[in-house]
């Protein structure tokens, strides 16, 4: 075989290996591709939603987020607020703390503590009850006060809250309640020694042989984040009392 027949040769089977090579990748690209069967992934798993846990206390139930824990203290305990040389029985005190352990709220039974009648302020929200305001204004004139200065919330945006019967609204990291719960209609705020002290007919604690009582002076953690408050409101709505 000549030089030249040798080069024409190597020229022949370059031409034959590169149209394999088209032939292959055509069938490869065109013909097998198309016909895979996409690969399966598998599902993310979905995100849970904020898991919850039922507290069952002695005397209330309701349901906290994880982290979130709800203390109970009766006979006495957990409040100041109590005339002494008595033996109370039932719920006296009760804390809702976040996971760090802070209380953002609590509740305080109170006894045998006075004060002054009328109100200072008088908190007017929208629905505010006219024959409600009246009955202050006279409370304040037979106290001999003046008129208490109206703190306008009617254009306020607050948060409902029902706490064991109570109709509850909450602004900001403060707490108003209807005294006239009953009322669906209106809302009127608490003032004066009621302004942070609920009148609850259940739950309610005993003083010695007297009959029972449903006064709680509560707190609110002034300094609690709005996520805190959120969860606060929500933990609040759940509480219910024991029969």
């Amino acid at each position: 075989m000549t030089k030249k027949q040798l080069f024409w040769w190597i020229i022949l089977l370059l031409l034959i290996a590169a149209l394999v090579g088209g032939i292959t990748y055509a069938v490869y690209y065109f013909y097998y591709l198309p016909n895979q069967q996409p690969a399966e992934t598998e599902n993310p798993p979905a995100e849970e939603g904020p898991q919850t846990q039922t507290f069952s206390g002695e005397f209330v139930t309701g349901e906290t987020p994880q982290g979130w824990t709800i203390v109970e203290y009766k006979n006495g305990q957990g409040t100041t607020m109590l005339t002494s040389g008595v033996n109370y029985t039932g719920l006296t005190a009760l804390e809702v703390k976040n996971p760090t352990g802070d209380v953002v709220f609590a509740l305080h039974a109170v006894y045998g503590i006075g004060g002054a009648g009328g109100c200072t302020n008088y908190y007017r929200f929208s629905d505010d009850s006219t024959t409600y305001y009246n009955s202050i204004l006279a409370e304040n004139s037979a106290a001999g006060s003046n008129p208490p200065t109206i703190v306008d919330l009617t254009n306020s945006t607050s948060s409902s809250i029902s706490l064991f019967g109570l109709r509850i609204r909450r602004i900001a990291a403060k707490l108003y309640w209807d005294t006239q719960s009953a009322d669906a209609a209106t809302f009127s705020a608490a003032c004066g020694m009621s302004e942070n002290t609920f009148q609850f007919t259940s739950p309610q604690f005993v003083p010695g042989t007297q009959a029972a009582e449903g006064d709680y002076h509560f707190v609110i953690l002034t300094t609690a984040t709005s996520e805190d408050l959120i969860t606060l409101d929500s933990i609040l709505n759940s509480l219910t009392v024991n029969p």
